[in-house]
């Protein structure tokens, strides 16, 4: 921390030393090329009632300037003089400098030999057309004097600092000058071109707030440096000089508003006390209202305040900035060095606006010196804490990837664990809808043995009644031709019909049990497909004839297959079950039709009814589990898995469907007619 502290220090002494130095480096060097008139000029105050041109000249108030050429932000207007005679070459044409472009009004009077023989007029307050040279300077043309005494009167009238560092040059070196100012201003301005440039494709990518911000204070910067130039006024708004003290106090206060905002976007000071928020909302509003005041109080009563507000606002980024910094946010150092080299480069210019610091070719471009660096370090700034986050986000990225593998590991255990679960819950579901589906052929045998047996009973009741009779007559002597010729005919019909009847519970229980065969305990065998399906549809005869539904078999009776029985009859009891629940839930009458084809080595069967169908969006999801459109009835949307399982996995072939809204859903099936252990477990396996 100490080693940190004397960094610090260090840098603040540099530029304490650089501060200093400026009072030791040189003006302009003094030769015939250019000439330093301030030694040379006399001036006086228009308050002390001397205004018209034949007054100040005869004036006795007249006072020498003893190179003192600044006085400060003062609301009087000013009259210089100075005799050009003995600076007046003639063998070259010369250009007279004003090198101070920020006056309003200057009008320059040239007298020779006593007699008034020009008037120029320069200053950012007349168009730019009517000044004798087309440059954003002020700048004059002597007139030619052929040896003859040459006297110069400026009048000086401007809203903001009065300042008048007469320059007299000999034209071709004032154009090398020229030519080297107009380089070094393209510099600056190019610099900060790119810097902008380059942060917009900056944006692009990180899409960050500050960076904004940042473009912001470098597009309002190069407006007020276009402004301070006078190239603004030049090429932009040549013809409205009236527009130049107000734009330029616009372009002020944007530039404090817009670094305020990126000081606290940048510094995150939303995360500091409230005070220190509310300083800023402050700043921010003087800014806000001091251009709403623009038009109606004008660029002389709020330049000061301006400059205050933004003098403020800087000292203030500073303190937070070197706070920061103190407190070991890095980021915070470049941003503390930008706004010192900042501040540092206002001092220097306000000092040589006020004539406390003598004006060199450093002085007269320190506001774009220091706010080139400024940006500079800005942008380095920008860099470092975009690097800073990068580290940052890195480490947490791998802690995240740390505890994503972690978690990963978790969460593949638990899901492995669920999916064994969810495995064991629908085997259980497609258990219980078999059983349902069962539980349907129990009632329907039920319904179809209880029939013949309520017959054989009744017999075997009459038999029994009849053989008492028969033991009592025969106990009491009274038994008679007759009565055993009666009881052997009922005798005879009794059993005939007992018989019959018993023969008919057999066949549908033997029905029954090969429905009933589970798939864990069927083997391949071969039957029979037509007869197996006949004794499958004498089971459901009852709910046929009670729902009126009419059936129809196109099968040859000799198409043997070798399958398992137990599975092929489930297939179907769910193909039926399905049709009953679904296709016919909304009718009183149907058909259902089954026909089986067969080639070589396929089984093809087309199985149809004319029920209802189902819709395009339910027929992407027929064969889905738990998919039922009929929930509140209780159907659990097993139904079709059961039978796609059942032929897929269990039979070993597959199935397809067609259908159309109200025009019924047909099924068509594809099974091999030899089935192999082999075919079963890859089909199993398959699943």
């Amino acid at each position: 921390m100490k080693k940190r502290h004397h960094g610090i220090l260090g840098r603040l002494l540099c530029v304490l030393m650089l501060f200093m130095l400026l009072w030791h480096i040189p003006a302009h060097a003094e030769s015939s090329d250019r000439i330093d008139l301030a030694p040379y000029l006399s001036f006086i105050a228009e308050e002390s009632e001397v205004s018209a041109l034949d007054q100040v000249i005869s004036s006795d108030e007249w006072q020498e300037a003893k190179g003192a050429v600044s006085f400060g932000f003062k609301t009087d207007n000013y009259w210089i003089y100075v005799d050009l005679s003995p600076f007046i070459q003639s063998d070259g044409d010369t250009v007279l400098e004003l090198d101070y472009a920020y006056l309003d009004f200057v009008d320059a009077y040239f007298f020779v030999d006593g007699k008034l023989v020009d008037h120029q007029k320069n200053g950012d307050g007349y168009p730019i057309v009517q000044r004798p040279i087309y440059n954003p300077g002020i700048l004059f043309t002597p007139p030619e004097t052929n040896q003859q005494k040459l006297e110069l009167y400026l009048h000086i009238e401007s809203e903001g600092a009065i300042k008048f560092p007469l320059v007299l040059w000999q034209e071709k070196y004032f154009e090398k000058y020229e030519h080297i100012e107009t380089l070094v201003s393209g510099l600056f301005i190019g610099a900060l071109l790119i810097m902008f440039l380059y942060h917009i494709f900056l944006f692009i990518v990180l899409k960050e707030v500050s960076i904004i911000f940042y473009l912001g204070f470098l597009a309002s910067y190069l407006f007020l440096r276009l402004m301070f130039s006078g190239q603004g006024y030049q090429f932009l708004w040549p013809s409205h000089p009236e527009w130049n003290n107000a734009l330029l106090l616009v372009s002020i206060n944007v530039v404090g508003i817009i670094g305020v905002g990126f000081t606290y976007v940048f510094l995150s000071l939303h995360k500091m006390s409230w005070k220190i928020q509310f300083i800023y909302l402050v700043l921010i509003t003087n800014s806000v209202v001091f251009l709403s005041l623009i038009p109606s109080m004008g660029y002389e009563r709020l330049v000061v305040p301006n400059m205050v507000t933004i003098v403020v606002g800087s000292i203030l980024s500073i303190l937070v900035a070197f706070y920061l910094w103190y407190q070991g946010v890095s980021i915070a150092r470049f941003f503390c060095i930008a706004w010192v080299v900042f501040i540092f480069g206002g001092i220097i210019f306000v000092l040589t606006i006020l004539d406390h610091i003598p004006i060199n070719i450093f002085t007269n471009n320190i506001v774009p010196i220091s706010a080139t660096i400024q940006m500079s370090l800005h942008a380095l700034a920008l860099a470092d804490k975009f690097r800073q986050e990068r580290m940052v986000a890195e480490r947490k990225i791998g802690q995240m990837n740390e505890q994503l593998e972690e978690r990963v590991t978790q969460r593949t255990q638990q899901l492995a664990d669920s999916l064994k679960q969810l495995k064991m819950a629908q085997d259980e579901l497609v258990q219980s809808e078999k059983m349902a589906a069962l539980g349907g052929l129990v009632s329907g045998v039920a319904h179809e043995i209880n029939t013949p047996l309520g017959v054989g009973i009744s017999a075997v009741s009459l038999l029994h009644d009849k053989s008492e009779k028969l033991a009592t007559k025969y106990s009491e002597n009274e038994l008679g031709r007759q009565d055993m010729e009666d009881y052997i005919a009922v005798a005879l019909e009794s059993t005939e019909l007992t018989l019959s009847n018993l023969q008919r519970a057999s066949n549908q229980i033997s029905s029954f049990k090969t429905v009933a065969v589970d798939q864990s305990h069927d083997i391949l065998q071969s039957f029979h497909v037509k007869q197996h399906i006949e004794g499958l549809l004498v089971i459901f005869r009852a709910k046929f004839e009670r729902l009126n539904i009419r059936t129809q078999i196109e099968c040859d009776k000799d198409t043997l297959v070798t399958s398992y029985p137990g599975l092929f009859a489930q297939l179907f009891t769910h193909l039926i079950t399905n049709s009953i629940d679904h296709a016919f839930s909304e009718r009183e009458n149907g058909a259902i039709s089954i026909k089986v084809d067969s080639t070589d080595d396929m089984l093809l069967i087309r199985y149809s009814d004319d029920g209802r169908g189902v819709s395009p969006e339910e027929q992407e999801h027929l064969f889905e589990p738990f998919y039922t459109t009929d929930r509140s009835h209780g159907h659990s949307g097993l139904g079709t898995f059961v039978i796609f399982n059942t032929v897929c996995h269990g039979l070993g072939g597959s199935i397809g469907h067609e259908c159309q809204p109200n025009k019924g859903l047909t099924y068509h099936i594809r099974m091999p007619l030899q089935l192999t252990e082999e075919q079963t477990e890859n089909s199993r396996g398959s699943a």
